[in-house]
């Protein structure tokens, strides 16, 4: 959820590449390099579409394609490498394999809200293998009650109503987790599902499994709750290198249920607060594994 007109450099399986978005809005990814002195094009910018290196302006598309060398004279076939793309649910997708791309679309993830959106989207580099990173998220999908109980002592209310919000807090909203899986054939994306102030699975598994072919309706039907309102959480865990994950969090809130909770003035800053908690403590948890 980047302004159009930006564009970044990131690593992948030991690779930089550079994702932006062409004139029409559509998102490409390209090596980070260009084809004529290797500058890294990420230093450049998107000048009508198209990645202009800052060294000589060689400007490519998102196929990759060289389309314009202002130093010299145009040579046809230069590019460099591109990956497909696909842009679903608010996250691009990236194809990195050698087998055909995107065998299937994109999962559907199960977690988009109709009475709230999405509160927090945060990204953090860990310094540790991917494999390490992708096995603790099924821990860090449980980080929102824990930290709750904390938030709500801190939360600026004014004394007049601080005793009996606080209270309110205290019970009614703390985040409980009703289902949690990986989504199919990705052992390094986890959605998961809790609910707020409601009385879903009060006495089963918080722990569901996912069947690989229906995830989202897994976590609906598992984390359906009799009024109150609903969070969902996405982990994705993104190889850079070895040694080097990159995690991204985005939490989504439903508080249509929760009645005066919408009009308190700190909700939107408790999920993002909450949010930020998450995923700084999970980090130090996971870390704390090496």
């Amino acid at each position: 959820n980047r302004p159009k007109k930006e564009w970044r450099g990131v690593g992948l399986f030991e690779k930089p590449w550079v994702l932006y978005r062409d004139a029409q809005g559509n998102v490409g990814c390209i090596k980070d390099q260009c084809a004529h002195r290797a500058c890294p094009l990420s230093l450049g910018k998107v000048v009508d579409g198209l990645v202009e290196c800052p060294y000589h302006g060689w400007q490519f598309d998102s196929q990759g394609d060289c389309k314009k060398m202002p130093s010299t004279r145009m040579c046809k076939g230069i590019g460099i490498d591109a990956l497909p793309v696909v842009e679903s649910d608010g996250l691009i997708w990236v194809w990195a394999g050698k087998t055909a791309p995107f065998p299937e679309e994109p999962p559907i993830l199960g977690e988009k809200v109709e009475g709230g959106g999405v509160e927090a989207e945060l990204e953090t580099e860990i310094a540790l293998d991917h494999a390490l990173v992708s096995s603790s998220l099924e821990s860090l999908a449980r980080e929102p009650p824990l930290h709750f109980e904390r938030l709500k002592d801190e939360l600026p209310l004014p004394d007049q109503i601080s005793y009996h919000a606080k209270k309110w807090l205290a019970g009614d909203l703390t985040p409980v987790l009703q289902a949690q899986g990986y989504l199919p054939e990705s052992s390094g994306v986890m959605v998961s599902h809790l609910s707020i102030a409601g009385r879903a699975n009060p006495t089963g598994d918080q722990n569901t499994a996912m069947s690989a072919g229906g995830l989202a309706a897994g976590l609906a039907a598992e984390g359906k709750s009799e009024g109150g309102g609903r969070m969902y959480q996405l982990h994705a865990a993104v190889p850079i290198r070895p040694g080097r994950t990159r995690l991204l969090y985005r939490m989504s809130v439903d508080t249509n249920g929760l009645g005066l909770a919408n009009l308190l003035p700190v909700s939107r800053n408790l999920w993002a607060n909450l949010a930020t908690r998450c995923l700084e403590h999970g980090v130090q948890m996971v870390e704390g594994k090496k």
